[in-house]
């Protein structure tokens, strides 16, 4: 089902049509899509060019038109991946009224490494 409004006409024979205006909205969030900022690549260090966006929407993929839904992006805690601006991994922001949420900037990061020192036994 779509979310939006539409008319729906009521006749009878030869007789003055009517119409109702109705309006279906968009369901409880259940599900992220990404609408922007995937497939990108960079240079370890720098910021990748485009935020990473995600529209929050129904079952019906109907973007759930409300401000204030938490989503939270991950990166992988390992191997090739990045740094949000918050210094982790993972960072949660609200959408906007039109359900969009978008993560700030992040830089791509080399793997982690171990350090220390190793005693002959």
């Amino acid at each position: 089902m779509t979310a939006g409004s539409y008319a729906v006409a009521v006749t009878s024979g030869g007789v003055t049509a009517g119409t109702f205006t109705e309006t279906n909205l968009a369901g409880t969030a259940s599900q992220v899509v990404v609408s922007s900022g995937g497939g990108q690549s960079t240079t370890v260090g720098t910021t990748f060019p485009t935020l990473l966006s995600g529209i929050v929407e129904d079952a019906h993929g109907n973007p759930v038109l409300v401000a204030g839904v938490s989503v939270t992006f991950t990166a992988p805690g390992a191997g090739a991946t990045g740094t949000f601006a918050n210094g982790t991994d993972t960072t949660t922001v609200v959408t906007i009224a039109s359900g969009v949420a978008t993560a700030n900037r992040m830089p791509a990061r080399l793997p982690r490494r171990c350090s220390g020192s190793a005693a002959p036994v």
